[in-house]
C-alpha cells in the first residue's frame, strides 16, 4: 500500500495490511492515521517520509527462520524537523505459524526499525511487546539492542517510551537511540496522537475513535430521517455542523446548517453522521 505526497489525511480503521518487505509506504508530507487493525510484515515494512500515527494496532512479525531474514518494523525517512511515525499503545506480536505464515515456528526477535535517513523519526510509546516463542530464542520479540543501523545509518530520533516488555532491555538499547523517561520528545513535543496528525489544519482523526459520543436518542429529537437517498435533519440551530463519514472513517461531507439540513444524494450503504450543535455532539449510524 502506498500514500503519495498528495494523499494527505489517509485513514485505516480496523484494517489488516499484510506484506513482507515494504508493505506500507508514505511520502512526505502525507499524513496517515491507523486505528486498530493489524500491520504485518518483516523487512522495513512500514517506511517512507510520511507522518504516521498508529493507535492500538497490532504490529505483527512475518519473518522466516532463515538466518539472513529479520524483522525491521520501520524504516523512517523524514527530513529534519518533520514529524515521523508514532505507535501509541500498540502491540508487537508474531504472525501465527502455519496460519498467517508458512513457517512452523513463531517469529524470532527483530527490531523496532532501522532508519532510512539519519533524521528519520520513529516513536514507540506504551508498546506491549510479546515474548518470542521461537525455538532457540529467549526473551522479547524485540532484540535487546532494539534498533539497527544497516540501512542508512543512525538516527537520534529513534525513541521508545514506557514499553511493556517480557524483558527490560532499556539499558541495552542502541547508544544512538533514546529511551525516554517522560512522554515528551527532546524538542518539547508531548507524545500524543494529535501532535503527530495536526499539521497546519489541526486534523484530529482519532477524536472520533477515542471519544465516546452520545447517540441520537430513540425520540429522534433532531428529526433525523432518510428520504429518497438523502439525509434530512430538522431542529438544528444556526451554525450547527453536520459531518457524514463512511464506516471506515472517511469524511464525505461537512456542512453548516440552520433549522434544517438536507444532504446531497447518497449511494446505498452505511454512514456515520455526527452533529455538532450548541456545544453538544451526537452521532448516529444510518443505513440507506
Amino acid at each position: 500500500m502506498s500514500f503519495n505526497k498528495s494523499a494527505d489525511r489517509g485513514i485505516l480503521n480496523n484494517c489488516r495490511i499484510v506484506g513482507r518487505q515494504d508493505a506500507i509506504y508514505g511520502a512526505e508530507p502525507a499524513r496517515v492515521a491507523v486505528n486498530g487493525g493489524v500491520l504485518m510484515g518483516a523487512v522495513d515494512y512500514i517506511f517512507g517520509g510520511m507522518t504516521l500515527a498508529c493507535y492500538k494496532t497490532d504490529l505483527s512479525m512475518l519473518v522466516t527462520l532463515d538466518s539472513n531474514d529479520a524483522t525491521y518494523i520501520t524504516a523512517p525517512q523524514q527530513n529534519s524537523g518533520k514529524r515521523g511515525f508514532l505507535f501509541m499503545n500498540c502491540h508487537i506480536v508474531s504472525a501465527i505459524p502455519e496460519v498467517e505464515m508458512a513457517e512452523v515456528q513463531p517469529a524470532k526477535p527483530g527490531y523496532f526499525g532501522r532508519p532510512w535517513s539519519t533524521s528519520g523519526e520513529a516513536v514507540f510509546a506504551n508498546t506491549t511487546i510479546d515474548a518470542t516463542q521461537c525455538s532457540g530464542y529467549t526473551g522479547s520479540l524485540i532484540s535487546p539492542i532494539g534498533w539497527n543501523n544497516s540501512l542508512s545509518g543512525e538516527s537520534p530520533r529513534s525513541y521508545e517510551y514506557n514499553s511493556i516488555d517480557a524483558v527490560d532491555n532499556s539499558a541495552n538499547r542502541a547508544t544512538w537511540a533514546t529511551v525516554l523517561t517522560t512522554p515528551n520528545l527532546p524538542d518539547g513535543t508531548e507524545i500524543t496522537l494529535f501532535n503527530f496528525t495536526k499539521g497546519s489544519d489541526n486534523w484530529d482523526p482519532f477524536a472520533e475513535f477515542t471519544t465516546a459520543l452520545p447517540t441520537i436518542g430513540s425520540d429522534n429529537s433532531l428529526g433525523l430521517i432518510v428520504r429518497e437517498n438523502r439525509l434530512h435533519i430538522n431542529n438544528i440551530t444556526a451554525g450547527a455542523v453536520v459531518e457524514i463519514f463512511t464506516p471506515a472513517g472517511i469524511l464525505i461531507s461537512k456542512q453548516k446548517a440552520a433549522g434544517q439540513f438536507v444532504s446531497n444524494e447518497l449511494t446505498h450503504g452505511a454512514y456515520v453522521v455526527i452533529v455538532s450543535d450548541s456545544g453538544k455532539r451526537m452521532a448516529a449510524k444510518v443505513i440507506l
